[in-house]
């Protein structure tokens, strides 16, 4: 019982100190957010650790993914959320489908073998697909290549810059995308 109460002292430990370093280097980023994507965080951790070697790869992807989302803040990069977004969303599936280390199965399939799996979920299955799609939107948008290379250049910067607003917003798009995938667990 008492290893029960240190591991959550150790988590709340976690947490703490995990904000309080977030918070140093990103002003933009509300306390309450990241309190509770820490949370979402650790709840993930803890419900997808892997015991088993041969499962732990995208495991572990997952958690860095999660981890470079928050550090994306203070690249001050829209794209560089979204790709890792991305990347979560794709780990997640993986870790979710319980795929072993070396499983190559493309985005399209790993989403029908989802929908497969989880026939009671298609809310939150839409969901995902749904964020997933806004991923892909930011990172396959390429409409202005047609303009000469500084005006292009610089409208990639003017578009691609985080301001407190925006960050804000993607916090809590943050905040419920954990939410949801906590609440299908």
């Amino acid at each position: 019982m008492l290893n029960r109460y240190r591991e959550v002292d150790a988590c709340k430990k976690d947490i703490e100190d995990f904000i309080c370093m977030v918070s140093s280097e990103n002003l933009y980023i509300v306390k309450e957010d990241l309190t509770s994507i820490a949370k979402g965080i650790t709840f993930i951790k803890k419900v997808y650790a892997y015991q088993n070697a041969e499962h732990e790869h995208y495991y572990n992807c997952l958690i860095t993914d999660m981890i470079s989302l928050i550090h994306s803040f203070s690249l001050n990069s829209l794209r560089v959320y979204y790709i890792t977004l991305r990347s979560l969303i794709e780990n997640l599936l993986r870790v979710m489908l319980k795929y072993n280390n070396v499983n190559a199965t493309g985005v399209r399939k790993m989403f029908e073998e989802f929908h497969s799996k989880y026939k009671n979920t298609d809310n939150f299955i839409d969901y995902v697909e749904g964020e997933y799609g806004k991923c892909c939107e930011v990172i396959h948008s390429n409409h202005n290549t047609s303009m000469p290379m500084y005006f292009y250049y610089q409208d990639i910067l003017k578009n691609d810059e985080l301001g407190q607003e925006k960050v804000s917003q993607l916090l809590k798009q943050l905040v419920t995308f954990l939410i949801n995938v906590r609440n299908i667990l």
